[in-house]
């Protein structure tokens, strides 16, 4: 509970921070690819998943400020973990028009709570640790983003909890 309750004070912080930036609510729909062999093992390959994200409309080219909030789960075979990662850095579009690239680096806080077995045992936590990632993306119609990025998180109980997460979001609110 403590952990969300941060999550939450760091997504509210970084939202603060980046008046001058417009937000949007978006869907999103992707699959998180752990390089943890012990992640692979108790979950799988690759993990598909969908929900509710905030997201930054890049509508100006050049640098401005960005922020970050995306939650990863799975549930298998009684393994459960749940990774909440609220970043806060900076992306630079590309261009203007109906298809801008943009790449992006920022860095925060995970919360990670998980039970899962692993050679030689099972490990069970919850912590909170740094976090980075860097993406590379295009947005289309303002609308519309796609998005490759890395997610460095810290290891925990010896298993490494970063990967790569391909995904779409679609911008259904603006503000």
């Amino acid at each position: 509970m403590k952990g969300c309750i941060l999550a939450g004070l760091v997504g509210l912080a970084t939202v603060a921070t980046a008046q001058d930036v417009k937000f949007g609510l978006g869907l999103s729909a992707g699959a998180f690819f752990p390089s943890d062999g012990a992640l692979k093992s108790s979950f799988g390959d690759s993990w598909f998943s969908f929900g509710i994200s905030p997201s930054v409309i890049k509508e100006r080219n050049g640098l401005q400020m960005d922020w970050d909030f995306r939650v990863t789960g799975r549930d298998r075979d009684g393994n459960r973990i749940l990774m909440m990662r609220p970043t806060f850095g900076a992306s630079i579009s590309l261009g203007f028009g109906d298809a801008v690239p943009y790449v992006a680096a920022r860095a925060g806080l995970a919360y990670l709570d998980y039970a899962f077995n692993v050679p030689g045992g099972r490990v069970d936590g919850r912590r909170i640790g740094p976090t980075t990632n860097f993406e590379v993306g295009i947005l289309f119609s303002k609308r519309l983003g796609l998005s490759l990025r890395y997610d460095w998180i810290s290891s925990f109980d010896g298993v490494g909890f970063s990967g790569l997460t391909l995904s779409a979001t679609y911008q259904v609110f603006r503000f």
